[in-house]
């Protein structure tokens, strides 16, 4: 516990360190807030309403309440709905332009796009005349022995098609509003 003397010193300490009604609305002196809490504007210096996001500029949040309410200035547009916002690449065409759209949520699988092989093999037959192999008597006749092998016959695609559900492109994602300013 501090003595009287010590509680009388820090109080002249506050009391000097703070600034006179004489220094509110000047230079290096602080400003008085409005009925709604905030600076008004008229108490800004010129040109500061609003520099922290100028139009055009992107503002995100957790919370739905248009930044306009939140920041006291400017009209916001709620954009990109449903999109991931990707850094602009000057070097692929994909992402060279602001606010330029495109990917897909999902995507979709098909066998037979994919190169899937397909054809035919039909059956195979060998005929031939088979000797007896013995030497030939005056007189004596042969007769030409034949036979055939079939060999088994496909038709259709070597692989069988196939199709799977659509399948999801999404990375891992968090979820904010996004509002731009637009005037």
């Amino acid at each position: 516990m501090s003595s009287p003397a010590q509680q009388a010193a820090a109080l002249k300490a506050k009391i000097d360190g703070a600034q006179q009604r004489s220094e509110r609305g000047q230079a290096s002196g602080y400003c008085d807030l409005g009925a709604d809490g905030k600076v008004p504007a008229a108490r800004l210096p010129a040109g500061s309403a609003g520099e922290a996001f100028p139009i055009g500029s992107v503002f995100l949040a957790v919370v739905s309440t248009n930044p306009a309410t939140l920041l006291g200035y400017g009209t916001w547009a709620a954009i990109a709905a449903g999109k991931v916002l990707v850094g602009l690449d000057a070097g692929d065409v994909d992402f060279d332009t602001a606010e330029e759209t495109g990917g897909a949520k999902t995507h979709q699988h098909d066998g037979l796009s994919a190169g899937t092989p397909s054809g035919s093999v039909g059956g195979i037959a060998a005929t031939g005349g088979v000797g007896l192999g013995a030497t030939a008597s005056p007189g004596a006749s042969y007769a030409a022995q034949t036979h055939t092998h079939p060999a088994p016959s496909f038709a259709g695609n070597a692989l069988a098609s196939h199709q799977h559900s659509a399948a999801s492109n999404l990375p891992p994602y968090f979820v904010v509003y996004v509002w731009k300013r637009t005037a």
